[in-house]
């Protein structure tokens, strides 16, 4: 994280920087990693539909506390919308409710502010975007409160969607994500 606080010091208005989530932001408690990696790795479970397995998920994410994986971060979120330079999360999280999360978007929002973390400043005036041109199995990404919502479509194409609709293209774009394959997305 200091090679990366070090190059947002020099970044100026006309620059973007997103987050992702999930092991970038926050984490879960043991508990939830332990049961999770049990799921993935049942036969059953691999074969189950996507409406199932975000039916699981949704279990495992509303029976367990997020935690900040780094205690900064929320402080530097901060300072960096104070600079008036563009924060948001880019998240492969599932869009929607089912019999669990009323609103997976909300519960995702909410679970951020919890843990003092906001991202509804950058982009105030665009509180809800649905990108339906780039929808992969019925779910539409989604931008809301300065989150985009990937749901299953690759990051680097809901970003890209993303800035073409606001019509702006940052002089500067820095991606922090723990998965390589959606850094390579962009």
């Amino acid at each position: 994280m200091k090679r990366v606080c070090e190059k947002l010091e020099s970044l100026d208005q006309n620059s973007l920087v997103v987050f992702d989530v999930d092991n970038v932001l926050i984490s879960r408690d043991l508990h939830y990693r332990e049961l999770r990696n049990l799921t993935r790795e049942d036969k059953r479970y691999l074969q189950m539909d996507r409406a199932k397995k975000f039916k699981i998920s949704s279990i495992h994410y509303s029976n367990t506390k997020s935690f900040l994986v780094d205690m900064k971060t929320p402080k530097l979120i901060k300072l960096l919308q104070e600079k008036n330079i563009k924060v948001i999360a880019l998240t492969n999280c599932y869009i929607g409710s089912n019999s669990i999360i009323g609103s997976c978007e909300d519960w995702r929002i909410n679970d951020l502010k919890n843990i003092g973390i906001d991202f509804s400043v950058s982009f105030s005036e665009h509180k809800f975007i649905a990108f339906e041109k780039i929808s992969l199995e019925n779910l539409t990404p989604i931008f809301k409160n300065g989150i985009l919502f990937a749901a299953g479509v690759p990051k680097g194409d809901v970003l890209q969607a993303f800035l073409e609709y606001i019509n702006w293209k940052p002089n500067y774009t820095i991606f922090i994500d723990d998965k390589i394959d959606f850094l390579q997305s962009f």
